[in-house]
C-alpha cells in the first residue's frame, strides 16, 4: 500500500501546488484529535495517537513554508524518490515471484479496512511519513483511493 502511496505521489506535479489554499484547507489539530478519537476511542491508543501527532503537527505560517519549500524542490525530490523505490507493481511481482501474498485480500484484509487502517495510520508515529506529505499537500484521501485494489466487478448470470 505504501509504495502504492509513493505511486500516486511521484506521479503529481506538486510544482502546482497552491500552498495558501492547501494551508486554509488544512486540518488543526482539534480537527485531528477529533479524528484521532473517532478512529481509536477515548484509551490509551488514542491518547498517544494524539501526543505523537501533536510532535509532527505544523500549521498556518510554519506549514504554508514547508509546502512552498516542497514545491520548489519537487522536482529534485521527485527524481531521487524515483531512483531509489521499487514500484508498486514491481514488489508485488518480486512477492509473487517468492510465493508471497502480495495484496491485502490475501491475507484476509477487506479494502473498507485498508482505507481506514491506512487514513488513520498517520496519527501512530511521530515519524514523518509519506501518509503526512500526503495530508499535508491536501492529497491524502485521493492518494489512498487511487491506491486501494480495485473492486471486484460482479460477474453477470
Amino acid at each position: 500500500m505504501v509504495l502504492r502511496l509513493y505511486d500516486f505521489l511521484l506521479d503529481q506535479d506538486l510544482t502546482r501546488l497552491d500552498p495558501a489554499r492547501v494551508v486554509a484547507m488544512a486540518a488543526d489539530l482539534a480537527t485531528k484529535k477529533t479524528l484521532i478519537e473517532a478512529a481509536f476511542g477515548h484509551g490509551e491508543i488514542a491518547t498517544r495517537a494524539l501526543v505523537e501527532t501533536r510532535a509532527k503537527h505544523v500549521d498556518g505560517p510554519a506549514l504554508l513554508a514547508r509546502l512552498t519549500r516542497l514545491q520548489a524542490i519537487w522536482p529534485d525530490l521527485r527524481t531521487r524518490l524515483g531512483a531509489h523505490l521499487m514500484t508498486a507493481p514491481r514488489m508485488r511481482a518480486a512477492l509473487h515471484a517468492a510465493g508471497a501474498p502480495s495484496d491485502a485480500e490475501d491475507i484476509g484484509v477487506t479494502r473498507d479496512y485498508l482505507r481506514q487502517t491506512t487514513l488513520n495510520a498517520r496519527f501512530l508515529r511521530s515519524r514523518y511519513t509519506v501518509l503526512d506529505l500526503l495530508d499535508e499537500t491536501g492529497l491524502l484521501h485521493a492518494a489512498v483511493e487511487a491506491a486501494l485494489p480495485v473492486q471486484p466487478t460482479a460477474k453477470l448470470g
